[in-house]
């Protein structure tokens, strides 16, 4: 290791999502870091590194972690969560050239909106198939029901259609219920 290097303590608050993209470039220095090693690194030498680079307000999530790959899972389920890709497809498709900004500007905008998509290989029907479930949400008129498609951010195209129509004959149903409880003696106030 490259101890000329002068490596930043992570000191970021777990419960910001902004928090996210500081997080992958303190992560990908720390690697760097780790890896830049003449000789391989011992484990027991790599979470001592670890907890060296830690704010005392981080190091109470990995404390209790019984090795480095099970400390660097913690932190990367604490402050790398998974992006919803029906809801990153949806700010990627709507997200537009600001008054002002070049076209590099935008250029660069876009592209960690493409990295939130986290796009795989696909076939082709695949990739029609999240083509038409992404247009079938934003698409939809209810908020209702397309809140409720993006709480399931892994919802391929059927279970994202069974899904909507799903709550689409709940909400006619819903209807045949009496509005007011008071009809009803045996239900608790």
């Amino acid at each position: 290791m490259d101890l000329r290097v002068k490596l930043d303590r992570l000191q970021l608050d777990p419960q910001s999502s902004a928090d996210k993209k500081d997080f992958n470039h303190w992560l990908a220095c720390f690697e760097a870091y780790i890896n830049s090693a003449t000789t391989p690194v011992p484990e027991a030498q790599k979470i001592q590194i670890l907890y060296s680079r830690l704010s005392s307000n981080v190091f109470p999530l990995i404390q209790d972690a019984p090795n480095y790959a099970n400390a660097m899972a913690l932190l990367k389920e604490n402050y790398a969560q998974k992006t919803n890709t029906l809801f990153a497809s949806h700010v990627l498709a709507t997200h537009s050239q600001h008054p002002g900004k070049s076209i590099e500007d935008f250029w660069r905008a876009l592209i960690p909106l493409v990295r939130d998509r986290d796009c795989q290989p696909v076939t082709a029907t695949e990739h029609s198939n999240l083509l038409m479930r992404d247009a079938f949400v934003m698409g939809i008129g209810s908020d209702l029901i397309r809140q409720r498609l993006l709480e399931g951010a892994m919802l391929d195209l059927a279970e994202t259609k069974k899904l909507a129509l799903s709550m689409t004959v709940a909400s006619r149903n819903i209807q045949a219920y009496p509005t007011s409880h008071a009809a009803n003696p045996s239900y608790p106030s």
